[in-house]
């Protein structure tokens, strides 16, 4: 499907972005965000959207790829039956982290500094 060229998210999507400032929200820097506040939040006009900009290839590669954790009964539902996604590879965050430092990606110490940080 052909993407489109906008560099800034439609009006129709600063609902789903209440907790931050919409107008600095790029959809190709923070693509993985707007999938998941669309399939969590969002209504026909903001998947038809999503699936126009990154192609349904490329949002379940995504998907697949986060923990199941990241979504509510809305975007679960939304995954499995809209997005035909059988099962993802994780069900926590905690789950995705033990594998990535399993695999070498990330290492322990980085992980710690990063917890310690974000619940001080």
């Amino acid at each position: 499907m052909k993407k489109s060229s906008a560099t800034k998210l439609p009006q129709f999507f600063k609902p789903l972005f209440w907790w931050c400032h919409f107008s600095s929200i790029s959809p190709q820097e923070y693509k993985k965000t707007i999938i998941v506040q669309t399939l969590n939040y969002g209504a026909q006009k903001h998947l038809n959207w999503i699936i126009k900009r990154y192609g349904e290839r490329e949002i379940k590669k995504i998907v697949e790829d986060m923990p199941e954790s990241e979504f509510n009964s809305q975007g679960r539902e939304r995954v499995f039956k809209v997005l035909k996604i059988k099962k993802l590879k994780f069900k926590t965050r905690n789950e995705k982290i033990k594998f990535l430092i399993d695999k070498g990606e990330i290492s322990p110490s980085s992980f710690n500094f990063l917890k310690k940080k974000l619940t001080n």
